[in-house]
């Protein structure tokens, strides 16, 4: 699974859609949900690029079953250049387990650029 984001203004505590999907072998990536269904147990790795334009700062965290299990920051407040922000998680999932990422603070627009912002998803083995 692979979808980008382009220039949105999210409200705070929402899931992020990625609306442009660039591959969704298995349709288990929901572009209008923004939730990745595990089709099959197994380990996933799930990769999430955020980026904030200068001046603004945002804060994703990428959730399994609506728990947090890793958080970003992207700062692009007083560095003259825009916030980016980037992690990797590996997770145990069973059948019909969720993974998604959720904008929990903005003060501003969170994905600079069109195609900037980046959710992929793959089953290891």
């Amino acid at each position: 699974m692979s979808a980008t984001k382009g220039v949105t203004s999210a409200r705070h505590n929402c899931v992020l859609m990625f609306d442009h999907v660039t591959l969704n072998a298995g349709s288990a990536y929901d572009a209008t949900t923004g939730i990745f269904t595990a089709p099959s147990d197994g380990v996933y790795v799930f990769h999430l690029d955020v980026q904030s334009p200068r001046g603004t700062l945002s804060s994703v965290d990428i959730l399994h079953n609506e728990n947090p299990v890793h958080h970003l920051w992207g700062n692009g407040r007083n560095t003259g250049d825009r916030g980016v922000a980037s992690g990797t998680v590996a997770l145990q999932l069973a059948v019909g387990d969720q993974v998604y990422a959720k904008l929990v603070y903005d003060n501003g627009y969170t994905f600079a650029e069109e195609k900037v912002s980046r959710f992929t998803g793959y089953k290891l083995g």
